[in-house]
């Protein structure tokens, strides 16, 4: 349990501890591409990139990085500029590692 913070000069405890822990814009970083858990797809009303990325989006996630591992860069970079989807799993750090550093 938290102590009570006293603000100077005052007697009452701070509003961010009497009201429970306040979630800041900058305290839960986002994805930089946008990508969500999966878990927010059950409360989403918009679309989603996987159902909407063709066949693709019928592989699942290991076996699409199986296939993206087997591109060059260039391929990559063309199948990426396709949709959200794809962009995120072509531009992950795992696959361009593997093409430039070993």
């Amino acid at each position: 349990m938290p102590s009570i913070v006293l603000h100077h000069g005052q007697g009452t405890e701070s509003t961010a501890l009497r009201d429970g822990p306040a979630i800041q814009g900058g305290s839960i970083p986002t994805h930089p591409l946008g990508v969500k858990p999966l878990g927010n797809r059950y409360l989403s009303k918009g679309p989603n990139a996987k159902t909407n990325s063709g066949i693709w989006g019928l592989l699942p996630d290991e076996m699409l990085m199986l296939v993206l591992e087997q591109l060059d860069a260039g391929s990559l970079l063309s199948l990426g500029s396709t949709c959200k989807f794809l962009f995120a799993f072509c531009h992950s750090d795992e696959l361009w590692k593997a093409l430039f550093l070993l």
